[in-house]
């Protein structure tokens, strides 16, 4: 009797491991159907509501929205384009450096991203200035020593009011626009966009909702683990 009970429990002790594997497996497989494009002309769940809201069209390349080409100066005063964040996730978002509300709660969320992926060389973050009269690249530098910004991972970016408002809105498909002369008719959005590795816009999330950044955390870690069986 005691050989079978110890049969039984040295049988449980090497299939369970084996069972939990393949179950949680299973289950990231399910997380990755649930992580869309955004647009995707082939998926039937092609939701318009941010190309609308902006009244932009996507830029489709082979049938999925791929991120515009830009060309931008960050924090160190250097020349920035699409093609230095190739081969990387990055999260993005627009703030500006005078706002006095919800671009505290931005940063500060990036700042906790950026510490959750620290380990991580192929994540990084990107915000952008809708307010580049007065967010010089030296300005921005002490913005970024602010939230404690590794700069090598957290880039900061600059350039003329146009590009960047033409960027939200037709490469991210969010709002950053100035209504008016003063700081207070600065508009743009809370957004925080994940973008893949190819470009493509994976996922919005409310970046001044610490619930909502958590399901960015998550899901980010499922866009690494679809790039890591993909190279396996």
């Amino acid at each position: 009797m005691n050989k079978i009970f110890k049969s039984i429990v040295l049988f449980a002790t090497i299939a369970i491991p084996i069972l939990l594997v393949v179950v949680l497996d299973l289950f990231s497989e399910n997380e990755y159907k649930k992580l869309p494009y955004f647009y995707d002309l082939h998926n039937e769940e092609f939701d318009p509501y941010y190309v609308e809201s902006v009244k932009c069209p996507p830029n489709f390349v082979d049938s999925i929205h791929q991120v515009l080409p830009f060309s931008l100066t960050n924090q160190d005063g250097k020349n920035v384009t699409e093609k230095d964040f190739e081969g990387q996730i990055y999260i993005t978002d627009f703030i500006f450096t005078r706002c006095p509300n919800i671009c505290i709660e931005l940063s500060g969320e990036m700042a906790r991203l950026q510490e959750v992926f620290k380990t991580y060389e192929d994540v990084k973050f990107v915000s952008h200035s809708i307010d580049p009269e007065y967010d010089t690249p030296e300005v921005l530098k002490k913005y970024a020593e602010r939230y404690q910004a590794n700069t090598q991972k957290w880039t900061f970016l600059t350039g003329d009011k146009p590009v960047i408002a033409h960027l939200a809105r037709c490469a991210y498909f969010v709002v950053a626009s100035q209504d008016g002369e003063t700081v207070e008719d600065i508009n743009h959005t809370n957004k925080m966009v994940l973008i893949d590795k190819e470009g493509h816009i994976r996922g919005y999330y409310d970046g001044t909702d610490s619930k909502s950044v958590d399901v960015l955390i998550t899901e980010v870690k499922v866009l690494l683990k679809e790039y890591e069986r993909k190279e396996n």
